[in-house]
């Protein structure tokens, strides 16, 4: 099968497009980029993006055949400080190409978008803190639903983790997020296992704990 990609360079993505490459399953990843990603394989197809809002048709007609998209592009907390920027990061270029691709597919496609705790479909936060992230992501994961209700096949998984923790994180900083956290490896592992097809259907909101089991 063959995986669409975005966010290949960034902490979560480039641990995603490595388990990608190293799955048998997998016979291709096409990467939508600002810049190409520091891998090289024939399995990897890099399309460097100038805008995240517009696809050409010819672009669209290869996307056609994947069976799975692993959305890793987003805004970050330190990026709400830019309201328009981080709403366009991390809402309009999710939905843009959602909306854009379904009309060309022919079978059921895989949708596993990165959002994160706290946030809702109803847009709605019980804590001040973070707000705007949780927002913004409450109606991405909204408007992937109603894309979804539209166009049969289309099937969005939305990922909230409570935190991400580095591969390489301290003691003291696995024992204080090690209730709510799961580690870059294993949510790779899992965004990747349930684009595959490789478990059996989790949740449409996949949580911390959810994540875990993924990744076993």
């Amino acid at each position: 099968m063959r995986v669409v990609l975005t966010g290949a360079t960034g902490f979560i993505g480039s641990r995603v497009l490595a388990r990608l490459l190293a799955e048998p399953g997998v016979t291709g990843v096409t990467c939508l980029t600002r810049r190409p990603p520091p891998v090289r394989s024939d399995k990897l197809t890099v399309v460097t993006m100038g805008d995240f809002t517009h696809y050409e048709d010819a672009l669209l007609d290869r996307l056609a055949d994947h069976r799975a998209c692993v959305w890793a592009l987003g805004g970050k907390e330190q990026d709400a400080k830019d309201p328009v920027a981080y709403e366009r990061l991390t809402h309009t270029f999710t939905l843009a190409f959602a909306r854009a691709l379904v009309p060309r597919l022919t079978g059921e496609f895989t949708f596993c978008y990165v959002s994160g705790a706290g946030a809702t479909p109803a847009e709605s936060a019980r804590l001040p803190v973070r707000q705007a992230t949780r927002l913004l992501k409450g109606r991405t994961e909204r408007d992937l639903i109603d894309v979804a209700r539209e166009h049969e096949g289309f099937v969005p998984y939305a990922f909230r983790p409570g935190g991400v923790l580095p591969e390489r994180a301290g003691p003291a900083g696995r024992l204080l997020l090690a209730p709510f956290a799961v580690g870059v490896r294993q949510l790779a592992t899992a965004l990747v296992r349930v684009a595959c097809g490789d478990v059996p259907p989790p949740p449409r909101v996949v949580r911390t704990a959810d994540i875990r089991r993924l990744a076993r």
